[in-house]
C-alpha cells in the first residue's frame, strides 16, 4: 500500500512540474525555442543537518535519540532547462536572464549518535545509525541579475517533492545490557514538500557551453524509520529527524 501511494505521489508531482513548465512555454513560444532548452548535469560535496529527537518505547519509555555526527556522501543532480523571454531579457544590463529548470536531486548521508534510556545521561546505553536517502524533484528558478565579461551570477528558489527513505540500528554499549536488546527499525519510504534557496555562478565559454558553480540549501522535511523492529520488539513510535542539506555544485550546462 504504501509503494502505491509512493508511486501515485510521484506521478502526480511530476505531472504538476510538468505541466507548470509547459504552462510558462506557451507563453513565450516561438519556431526557435528549441534554442533556449538547456540541459545539465552537476555533482558536489553535500552536509546535512537535523536535531536530536526521540523514541517512544511505551507508555513509560521514551527514549532520548542524541544526534553526535552525519556521515556525508556527494550529492548529484540532472536536469533540464528553458530560458523564458530570452530575446527581450538580453536587451537588459541587469535582470537579464530568466532560467527555470525541473531538476531531479539525490543525496545519502547516515545520522550517528547515541541513545538514552528514559531520557536520563546514566541510561545511555546504545549508540544509533540511522542512512537516509533521498531524492528530489524541484521546480528551480533562476533569474539572471547581471552579466560581465561572460560571468553572470543569479539566485536560485525552488519548490518540489522528496522522497526520504530511512532505518534505525542501535548498538549497545552499555555493559550490562543484552547485546540483542536495541532496536533495529526497518527501512521507510515516505514523500514530502520541499523547498531550495541558494545563489550561482555562471561562466559560458561558447554559444552553447557553460558551466556553473551553486550554494544550495534545502529542507526536506521530516524523514523516519519504520515502526516496526526486525528483532519483533514493539515500539509506540519511531523517531523522527528534520533533514536539511547544505551543497556545494559544480555543474556543466548545454544550450541548444
Amino acid at each position: 500500500m504504501l509503494i502505491n501511494m509512493i508511486k501515485t505521489n510521484l506521478a502526480l508531482s511530476v505531472s504538476l512540474l510538468c505541466l507548470s513548465c509547459t504552462a510558462l512555454a506557451s507563453t513565450s513560444w516561438t519556431p526557435n525555442s528549441f534554442q533556449n532548452l538547456e540541459i545539465s548535469a552537476a555533482v558536489g560535496p553535500n552536509w546535512a543537518k537535523t536535531s536530536s529527537t526521540h523514541l517512544v518505547v511505551s507508555s513509560y519509555e521514551t527514549d532520548s535519540v542524541l544526534v553526535s555526527s552525519v556521515a556525508n556522501h556527494p550529492l548529484w543532480k540532472i536536469g533540464v532547462g528553458y530560458r523564458f523571454f530570452a530575446d527581450q531579457l538580453q536587451q537588459r544590463s541587469f535582470l537579464n536572464d530568466l532560467l527555470v529548470e525541473l531538476n531531479l536531486y539525490q543525496s545519502s548521508e547516515t545520522v550517528h549518535g547515541n541513545t538514552w534510556q528514559y531520557q536520563l545521561p546514566q541510561f545511555n546505553n546504545y549508540s544509533f545509525s540511522a542512512p537516509v536517502t533521498s531524492t528530489r524533484l524541484m521546480l528551480d528558478a533562476k533569474p539572471g541579475l547581471f552579466t560581465m565579461k561572460h560571468v553572470s551570477l543569479y539566485p536560485i528558489l525552488g519548490l518540489g517533492a522528496s522522497w526520504n527513505n530511512m532505518a534505525y540500528n542501535e548498538t549497545v554499549t552499555g555493559a550490562a545490557v543484552s547485546p540483542n536488546s536495541g532496536y533495529a527499525l526497518k527501512r521507510s519510504t515516505a514523500s514530502s514538500f520541499a523547498y531550495d534557496l541558494g545563489a550561482g555562478i555562471r561562466i559560458d565559454f561558447t554559444e552553447h557551453l557553460s558551466a556553473t558553480l551553486e550554494y544550495l540549501y534545502a529542507n526536506l522535511g521530516n524523514i523516519s524509520p519504520s515502526g516496526t523492529s526486525k528483532n519483533g520488539d514493539p515500539i509506540m513510535s519511531s523517531p523522527t529527524f528534520n533533514v536539511c542539506n547544505n551543497s556545494l555544485l559544480l555543474g556543466i550546462n548545454w544550450k541548444f
